[in-house]
C-alpha cells in the first residue's frame, strides 16, 4: 500500500475520516509510529537535516492505511520545511492511541481469558507461568532481564548458557514494540510487573 499523505486524514469528534469512509476509534487494531531525523552529509560535513515521521494504522477488518510526512528533498540539503505537517501527524498519534487504547488492550486481554496467553509481535506471554516465548523458547521472566532498547526489548537469561551467548551473538531473543506500544508496555506493567524507567 502506497503511503499517502496527511491531507488524506482527518480526526472526527468521534472517530476519523479517510478518503471520504468514516471510521471509529474502535476499529483500530494496531498503531504503528516512527519518527526519525536525518542528518545528511557530504565529504563528512554536514549540509542538512531532515525530519520524517510515518504512521500505519491497521483495522479490525485489516484494512490498512499508511500517512508519512518527509522534509527531504530530491536533492541532499534541499529539504522542505514541513513542521506544521510533522506536527499534526504526530498529533493524530497521540490522540488516536489515547481514543483507541481501550479497544486495542481488550484484543489482548480477551485472547488471554480464552488461551492463557496473549500473542505481540510473534511471542506468547504467559502471566499465569510468567513466562515469554519467543522462536520456539521459554524464558522465565524471573531468570531473564529485559533490556529496553529503542523500538524493541532484549530478553536475556541471568545465567546464560555457552549456546545461549553463541546464539545472543547472531539473533538475541527480542520482542519488537513499535506496534502498539502504549498497550504492551501496559499489560508488561500489569501481567509482569514490568516497567523500565
Amino acid at each position: 500500500m502506497s503511503k499517502e499523505s496527511v491531507d488524506e486524514f482527518l480526526l472526527t469528534a468521534d472517530g476519523f475520516e479517510y478518503k471520504g469512509a468514516q471510521h471509529a476509534y474502535d476499529e483500530i487494531a494496531e498503531i504503528f509510529f516512527q519518527r526519525v531525523k536525518t542528518s545528511q552529509q557530504l565529504n563528512f560535513k554536514e549540509i542538512g537535516v531532515a525530519d520524517s515521521a510515518y504512521l500505519k494504522l491497521v483495522l479490525k477488518n485489516h484494512k490498512e492505511i499508511e500517512l508519512s510526512v518527509d522534509e527531504s528533498g530530491l536533492f541532499m540539503g534541499f529539504n522542505k520545511n514541513k513542521y506544521a505537517e510533522l506536527g499534526y501527524l504526530a498529533g493524530v498519534y497521540q490522540r488516536l492511541s489515547k481514543l483507541s487504547f481501550q479497544s486495542r488492550v481488550e484484543q489482548y486481554v480477551s485472547q488471554l481469558e480464552s488461551t492463557g496467553h496473549f500473542t505481540y509481535s510473534k511471542c506468547l506471554f504467559n502471566p499465569q507461568r510468567q513466562s515469554i516465548t519467543t522462536k520456539g523458547t521459554e524464558y522465565s521472566v524471573a531468570a531473564c532481564r529485559l533490556l529496553k532498547h529503542n523500538g524493541y526489548i532484549v530478553i536475556e537469561r541471568s545465567n546464560p548458557s555457552a549456546m545461549d551467548k553463541l546464539k545472543a551473538i547472531w539473533e538475541p531473543p527480542q520482542f519488537n514494540t513499535q506496534t502498539n506500544t502504549d498497550v504492551i508496555f501496559a499489560l508488561l506493567k500489569h501481567y509482569f510487573n514490568l516497567s523500565w524507567t
